[in-house]
């Protein structure tokens, strides 16, 4: 089946609270509703762990839709845009891989957090792609810009449209 442009569900701006809770509440909508969502994403990142609340809750709760990159999907967006039962991305769309940017936090407590977050999302991405956990973190490590064949070629995405 290809891609369908009705029951989009848009995340176009930060991984923050507001639009995991906007998106969610969509998502969750459509398939009560009996309709199968695709969520349209193009964001630059953003908050850690709302991306990890929003991918635990995806799982959680077994919610199936699609996903379509639009514009630039980077950082914590990356594992968002990587639900998608089906992945799909303009030829035009980027996929940034860059280190995570964390708070200089001196205590130890918050240090292992941060460490857990980062084990998360490269592992995240390595289950969801043929990227493996080492590829990702050289990736983000050179700070590397995807275009659409190169993240169809690293199995980020299934088409190109």
């Amino acid at each position: 089946m290809g891609l369908r442009f009705e029951n989009l569900v848009r995340w176009s701006g930060d991984i923050d609270y507001e639009e995991y809770q906007e998106a969610m509440r969509e998502i969750v909508q459509l398939i009560k509703n009996g309709f199968y969502p695709t969520l349209l994403i193009h964001s630059e990142g953003g908050f850690l762990p709302i991306c990890i609340d929003f991918v635990e809750e995806v799982r959680g709760n077994e919610l199936i839709f699609d996903t379509y990159v639009v514009g630039r999907v980077a950082s914590a967006a990356i594992p968002v845009a990587l639900m998608g039962k089906k992945r799909w991305m303009s030829r035009f769309a980027h996929i940034f891989f860059h280190d995570l940017q964390f708070r200089n936090d001196e205590r130890k407590s918050e240090q292992k957090k941060e460490k857990n977050m980062r084990k998360w999302y490269i592992k995240a991405i390595a289950e969801r792609s043929t990227l493996s956990e080492s590829q990702v973190v050289k990736f983000m490590q050179k700070e590397t810009l995807l275009n659409a064949e190169n993240a169809k070629r690293y199995g980020l995405v299934d088409e190109i449209v």
